[in-house]
């Protein structure tokens, strides 16, 4: 990898595999996995417009990490309908102090 292309990686929360997980404000301490846009991926502190559960509810979250191989089939996966920000509003470093908070205080990110 040239030194641009990690550079590219570093400020984009880590390399494009094609899948995000998002956090919702919602009750549950459980986050969600989306398939990223391919023209224009939302990165790690990016808010985002996806549709929510089994329902068309939209719902705006937050990207908190890449994911490389989702835990469930990639076929089952909703993709996100709009990335909101330009720019990330967060980084990877606050994405990963807000998930050691969670389980430090039992709350949800």
């Amino acid at each position: 990898m040239k030194p641009a292309e990690s550079q590219d990686a570093a400020v984009s929360g880590g390399v494009d595999s094609g899948f995000i997980e998002v956090a919702f404000n919602i009750p549950l301490d459980k986050l969600f996995t989306y398939r990223n846009l391919p023209g224009h991926p939302a990165r790690t502190g990016c808010r985002v417009e996806a549709t929510l559960g089994l329902g068309h509810r939209k719902a705006v979250g937050y990207v908190v990490s890449d994911v490389r191989s989702p835990d469930i089939p990639e076929d089952s996966i909703k993709a996100i309908l709009r990335v909101l920000d330009v720019e990330p509003l967060f980084g990877p470093q606050t994405a990963s102090l807000a998930a050691w908070l969670s389980g430090m205080y039992l709350c949800s990110r």
